[in-house]
């Protein structure tokens, strides 16, 4: 027989219910606040505020995913992948919970890339550059609330190119 698991929102306790017995037990993580909770082939995926775990409550082992993402519920898909829905980021498609998300200052638009770094431009007619280690920098603020598009990357003068409410050539030294 299957067991029904029922969390607290606010502390790492929980019941387990199974064949009339209610067991308490405790998490061996602390969730900080859990939003939902989903059984999906047998671990439990709970929800929180900083990201998701998959639990097994047989092994007592656990992992936490994108810590950085306050998750609401987890749904899987026909073909083992998942759906996750988020306070954050939208709804997201997860192929492989392996993978990164990269928290951005603002909202990326447009994306280029360039050797090991990868420059995106922002609804605030922003340009962001974005180096192998994952790290943001800013490398242009407009002054209108126009979206850059396009951008293009000039690497044989080392040099930006794109349209907001104007054509612009940035530089090192000068726009």
């Amino acid at each position: 027989a299957s067991s029904l698991y029922i969390f607290s929102k606010f502390n790492n306790n929980y019941a387990e219910v199974k064949d009339d017995l209610v067991v308490m037990r405790q998490l061996p993580f602390n969730t900080s606040f859990t939003q939902n909770a989903n059984v999906i082939d047998g671990k439990i995926w709970i929800c929180s505020t900083k990201g998701i775990y998959k639990f097994d409550p047989k092994t007592q082992q656990y992992q936490l995913f994108f810590p950085d993402v306050n998750v609401s519920y987890i749904i899987p898909t026909k073909n083992q992948k998942h759906w996750i829905s988020t306070f954050s980021y939208g709804a997201l498609y997860i192929e492989d919970f392996n993978s990164n998300l990269i928290k951005t200052p603002d909202t990326p638009l447009r994306m280029v890339n360039s050797n090991n770094d990868i420059y995106f431009t922002t609804l605030k007619e922003s340009i962001y550059k974005l180096n192998d280690n994952f790290q943001t920098t800013k490398i242009h603020q407009g002054n209108s609330d126009h979206t850059i598009s396009p951008l293009l990357i000039d690497s044989i003068n080392n040099r930006l190119l794109f349209t907001s409410s104007q054509f612009n050539i940035k530089s090192k030294t000068k726009t």
